[in-house]
């Protein structure tokens, strides 16, 4: 009897052994195999064969790649007919949902970038892809001192430099011996990417990588430097063949990635895009690829600046269907294109809707994303301007933190970012709405209105009957005072509101405080700081029925730093007025400003005393217009600056805030005195920096300076800071709005 029961017992053990290993393979869809030089090889999912150049996305293909059939039947909304009046689209695009993972993506909206590998060791910013790899040996490294620093900081999720541009791989590739196998880190045996993965699953940490196709080392990526049109076909697969089995190193043993981000920098079209999502689709089926791919979109600039009007549903371009994803810098990437194609019902009538969530990066590191030698971080004011900027405009901010030589987050870098959490988590933890009587109309009568105010809200307030309005009034108690809006838009349903408001009950009236178009996820908007007993919020036009999910008003912490009380003797004094003005700024163009790449300080010098001939010039009301203009101008010479130069009226004696923001360098000069030298000399994002200026009522000289090395963001605002108020009243010319929409005009005789 024992001997048929031992017999019964192996024999049921034989077949759970062969059970597992058959789930096993089923799991992991991947055969690991050893060739003869001892190489692993990793088997790919069915895929047609190459084809060049790779055939257009589009439904009627769909059939043989299964990333493609599943990102339709989940996400993307197709009209009935190519002729939809504008009231079908707008509703179409207002019922387009995003997927769970979209969703959960969202709420994380701190996320961190953290640039590591050889270019840490370069000693010059970027690696060439020449660095020794016994150069790389951070004995420090600690993957869960890495998570530690994450949580003290509030951030959801690593997307981890596994790959720069450099080719340095800080997993052991098989693929050539460029990377950490090579090192004397962990005697040639370490896997970083591996270490980076278990601490963040442990510490509750979501994982992304960054893989940089742009590879400066292996001789397999010499080619598409050139361009995908001087390739051959043979070259094209080779490179192809090594883009692949990249992928599968680092999609197959690490578990869930949430996220993959692709630069697209330096690889000019040569890709196969649809064998590459093909890849990810099989390998991480949840995986949200970034800046190349559908799942989520770049904020077009290294600032992590938004969009003031941000709307996350977007049709499929000619260019995504194509993959025509570079040159990026020069507005190619879909979203350069997206404020005025999404806010245009016009230009979605008979396209292909999806929902894409926008997310901007920013290194936090005043000289650039890798380690520098001396780990300086932004201020506090740039960051919360950044803040505001992104998460504030329904984006996700990345900051790209970086660690030492050592494998370390120095204390400066760590301090900086804890503060930041700080001060929103203070800015933001008393909402002033939670004590008030709130009525709400638009919605069920029984609605209970301190759903709103819990931000992991399920219980949003949903409008019927077709209302595309809703009103929200609060009651204090007692009169409060409050300097910043937040609202959240619930997106389970779709994106949907287009315009709001907030009014205050002041001298017997309501008057309107701030006013904005899209929400989103969230909205933050700053505004003049103003005491008050009761408010109203209105949601005033919708592409369908609105859903809020959160509110809230709150007085947010000063984070700018004042270093100086004006008194009565520093006001500038006005000029008198000029005839004959007219509306606008007159601007000049410069091509090749840097005429040998100058020293800045003579770059602007040469403009200021106009030496350097100009090759266009106008009267622009927008300067904004100009500098878009210039920038979507593909044919434009690489280095080049922009003047311009007017007046504009103070409407009040106070103190006005200039703040102003360039890829490469600018200057702010007011009555010929210079109030802003915002020059980078590393060619990198400098953030904004500002000024507080007091001027007297009137008429004042302004000059304003932009030099770009290859592509810029200008920003400019002009706050009017009136006595005992943090803001007033704005004018200028931004790519944001930070406080009320503003304005530009050279004023009229």
């Amino acid at each position: 009897m024992k001997q048929l029961d031992t017999q019964s017992l192996k024999a049921k053990l034989f077949c759970l052994i062969l059970l597992f290993s058959f789930t096993a393979q089923v799991t992991i869809k991947a055969e690991l195999s050893k060739t003869k030089s001892g190489k692993t090889k990793y088997s790919i999912p069915e895929m047609p064969a190459y084809q060049y150049p790779p055939e257009e996305v589009n439904i009627s293909n769909s059939a043989h790649w299964q990333w493609m059939k599943a990102f339709y039947k989940r996400e993307v909304s197709q009209p009935v007919s190519a002729d939809e009046t504008p009231e079908q689209v707008t509703l179409r695009a207002a019922r387009v949902k995003p997927t769970p993972e979209k969703l959960a993506y969202l709420d994380m909206e701190l996320i961190t970038f953290p640039h590591f590998g050889m270019s840490t060791f370069s000693g010059h910013g970027q690696g060439t892809g020449k660095e020794d790899p016994r150069r790389f040996n951070p004995k420090s490294f600690d993957a869960k001192e890495w998570v530690k620093f994450h949580q003290a900081i509030g951030a959801k999720m690593i997307v981890f430099v596994a790959k720069h541009h450099d080719g340095y791989t800080l997993w052991p590739s098989k693929l050539n011996d460029y990377n950490i196998r090579s090192s004397p880190w962990q005697n040639g045996k370490g896997d970083m990417v591996k270490e980076i993965s278990d601490a963040c699953r442990e510490g509750g940490l979501k994982l992304g990588l960054y893989i940089s196709l742009w590879d400066e080392h292996d001789p397999r990526c010499v080619n598409p430097r050139k361009g995908a049109d001087k390739m051959t076909p043979e070259q094209r697969k080779t490179y192809q063949d090594y883009v692949e089995q990249q992928l599968m190193e680092t999609l197959i043993p690490y578990g869930e990635i949430s996220e993959l981000w692709f630069d697209g920098a330096g690889s000019n079209g040569a890709e196969d895009w649809n064998r590459i999502f093909e890849i990810v689709y099989y390998f991480q089926p949840k995986c949200l690829i970034a800046m190349c791919g559908f799942g989520v979109r770049w904020c077009g600039n290294e600032s992590a600046v938004g969009d003031a009007v941000n709307w996350n549903v977007l049709p499929l371009l000619p260019e995504l269907r194509k993959q025509e994803w570079v040159p990026y810098h020069f507005g190619q990437l879909i979203s350069k294109k997206l404020p005025t194609v999404t806010d245009n019902i016009d230009n979605l009538k008979g396209q292909d809707l999806f929902f894409i969530p926008q997310e901007g990066d920013l290194a936090l590191l005043k000289k650039g994303w890798h380690w520098d030698g001396v780990g300086e971080p932004r201020s506090l004011e740039i960051l919360v301007n950044t803040y505001y900027a992104s998460i504030g405009s329904g984006a996700n901010l990345i900051l790209s933190p970086a660690p030492d030589t050592t494998g370390v987050f120095n204390k400066k870098q760590l301090d900086r970012m804890v503060e930041l959490r700080q001060w929103i988590t203070k800015s933001f933890s008393n909402n002033l709405l939670k004590n008030a009587k709130i009525t709400l109309s638009g919605g069920p009568k029984n609605y209970m209105a301190s759903n709103l105010f819990n931000e992991a809200n399920n219980k949003p307030y949903l409008t019927q009957n077709d209302t595309k309005s809703l009103v929200l009034t609060a009651e204090f108690k007692e009169q409060q005072t409050f300097n910043n809006l937040l609202i959240q838009e619930y997106l389970n349903n779709g994106q949907r509101i287009s315009a709001f408001k907030l009014e205050a009950w002041k001298d017997g009236k309501w008057k309107v405080v701030t006013e904005g178009r899209t929400i989103g996820h969230k909205r933050i908007l700053p505004i003049s700081e103003i005491t008050t007993e009761k408010i109203r919020f209105s949601v005033t036009d919708a592409r369908d029925m609105p859903a809020l999910r959160f509110i809230g008003v709150y007085k947010a912490l000063p984070y700018r730093e004042k270093t100086k009380i004006f008194t009565e003797a520093d006001y500038q004094p006005a000029m008198a007025d000029k005839p004959g003005l007219k509306q606008g700024l007159a601007w000049s163009y410069y091509e090749d400003a840097n005429n040998g790449f100058l020293p800045y300080q003579e770059i602007f010098t040469s403009l200021n005393t106009k030496k350097v001939k100009a090759v266009a010039t106008g009267l622009a009301v927008n300067p904004m217009q100009v500098v878009n203009t210039i920038l979507k101008t593909q044919k434009r010479k690489e280095h080049f600056a922009l003047r311009f130069e007017g007046y504009f009226r103070a409407p009040a004696q106070a103190v006005y805030t200039f703040q102003a923001g360039a890829n490469n360098g600018c200057r702010v000069i007011v009555d010929e005195k210079s109030v802003i030298e915002n020059d980078a000399s590393d060619g990198l994002p400098t953030g904004i920096k500002s000024a507080d200026v007091p001027l007297q009522a009137g008429l004042h000289k302004l000059t304003v300076l932009y030099y770009f090395g290859t592509t810029g963001q200008p920003k400019l605002n002009f706050i009017v800071e009136w006595p005992g108020n943090a803001g007033g009243d704005g004018f200028g010319w931004s790519s944001f709005q930070r406080l009320l929409p503003l304005l530009w005009s050279e004023p009229s005789k």
